[in-house]
């Protein structure tokens, strides 16, 4: 069984959603990959656009970037060696709140 944790913290952009209706929505995508068991920063994590391919990875502090907005919502694809991998589906918006993403041991 595939499982993770995610916590999307986009109260601000929800809000201007919901207020706005739905215009095409473009931002940034950003976050940090933790370990679900010790909540630690991972680095190294394989983080992969499914949409268009594009990859990044989690630095020292487990922190990603895609500097390159998206328009319209993207599934991001998180994996590391000894971690389960799991999928996320992001609806990126003008003000880019960031992502925070727990991956559990296998």
């Amino acid at each position: 069984m595939k499982r993770c944790a995610v916590l999307l913290v986009f109260l601000l952009s929800s809000t201007l959603w919901l207020v706005a209706g739905d215009p095409v929505r473009t931002g940034t995508v950003s976050g940090i990959v933790t370990d679900a068991g010790s909540g630690e920063q991972l680095t190294g994590v394989r983080v992969e656009v499914v949409e268009t391919g594009a990859i990044a990875f989690t630095d020292r502090f487990g922190s990603f970037i895609f500097a390159e907005p998206f328009s319209g919502p993207v599934t991001l694809s998180f994996s590391l060696v000894s971690f389960e991998k799991c999928s996320v589906p992001v609806a990126p918006s003008g003000l880019s709140a960031p992502l925070s993403v727990s991956l559990f041991e296998r």
